[in-house]
């Protein structure tokens, strides 16, 4: 039998990109302790993901400022910032 697929786009308006050079991440590759710093951002939550892909941990309280120390464990971790201009993804690797 033959399948029709239809796919719809809408048009977003109203999103800024959020410029990947305002977020930084350092020491990186680092031993465990690194700092998450931004500009010109407004932060709503931060979420990390390990190399699998499963959320470990969710920050939403405490985004006041512009810089926050992050402690992990070994391994490749995602951060993604949550933001009114958008979302980016930032890799870290914590040796």
């Amino acid at each position: 039998p033959r399948h029709e697929i239809i796919a719809s786009t809408g048009v977003c308006t109203g999103i800024d990109e959020i410029n990947a050079n305002s977020v930084k991440i350092y020491p990186n590759p680092n031993l465990g302790s690194f700092t998450l710093s931004w500009e010109n951002i407004d932060l709503n939550s931060i979420n990390i993901y390990n190399a699998q892909g499963q959320l470990v941990e969710r920050i939403i309280s405490s985004l006041d400022g512009n810089n926050l120390e992050l402690d992990l464990s070994s391994g490749i971790y995602h951060i993604q910032l949550e933001a009114l201009e958008g979302v980016i993804t930032k890799k870290v690797i914590v040796q």
